[in-house]
């Protein structure tokens, strides 16, 4: 019995320069990964040359195209968006004590003095005066709770460090809504620290009334006492008093 022993090497060697371009090859047909193999891997080709090559002959109509979707896309911005109007002003706060019997002290502790007026500023009191008055109500705008919580919300004020004012910021798509505020929430202000140091005015004076009533009671009172020393003695002259009494004094 004969035994035919067949030597086949399955796996393909790769094919060398000759046998690549005399077209032959060994094996299984050679494959674009081996001839990749062989050759070596191509470099990626650049994106920006891929876009070149797609606008070959096409770059005027792409500049157009770019121009008109940046003017579409720049409006379309601008009408969704509505234009702020900030109006701003300024409260400057002294910081003295005004006095009616003495001069005007410096006030102690005027960062936390100024630091409750930016509070009070902001206060429902103060915004509620100010929706009520002429320059707010010029605008149109009601003059409820809504714009109190609309002046609260778009209100803001700030105390620059070692300074004397509290500055007020008012944001509005109205102009004349941002003036209006500002200037009713200072003139409110200004009523109600009127008010305040109106009634703390009028307790001082309240309070000297009092101390002149009973500086007049004393007074009567010595005033009665030289009357009546008047009367006993004939004069209100000391020296007539005196010198009875060193007569008196003489004859004993």
């Amino acid at each position: 019995m004969s035994h035919d022993i067949l030597l086949f090497n399955e796996i393909p060697m790769p094919p060398t320069p000759e046998e690549i371009a005399a077209g032959a090859t060994l094996g299984p047909p050679t494959t674009p990964s081996a001839l990749s193999l062989s050759q070596g891997a191509q470099p990626p080709v650049s994106p920006m040359r891929q876009i070149h090559r797609l606008l070959r002959g096409r770059e005027r109509l792409a500049i157009i195209l770019a121009l008109c979707g940046a003017v579409v896309g720049g409006l379309v911005g601008w009408l969704s968006q509505k234009p702020l109007w900030v109006s701003n002003g300024v409260v400057w706060i002294k910081p003295v004590i005004p006095s009616l019997m003495k001069a005007d002290a410096v006030m102690p502790f005027y960062n936390n003095f100024i630091l409750s007026q930016e509070a009070i500023l902001t206060s429902p009191r103060v915004l509620e005066r100010a929706v009520q008055s002429d320059d707010w109500k010029k605008t149109g705008l009601p003059s409820d709770a809504t714009s109190v919580a609309m002046l609260k919300q778009n209100l803001d004020v700030t105390y620059p460090k070692n300074s004397e004012n509290l500055m007020l910021d008012y944001t509005d798509e109205r102009y004349d809504v941002a003036q209006a505020a500002v200037q009713a929430v200072i003139h409110a202000y200004h009523l109600s620290y009127a008010d305040a140091n109106g009634e703390e005015m009028q307790r001082k004076l309240n309070m000297l009334d009092t101390s002149r009533d009973g500086l007049n009671a004393k007074i009567n009172a010595i005033q009665s006492q030289i009357h009546t020393l008047t009367a006993k003695h004939g004069s209100d002259d000391l020296s007539v008093v005196y010198n009875t009494a060193n007569e008196h004094l003489l004859k004993l």
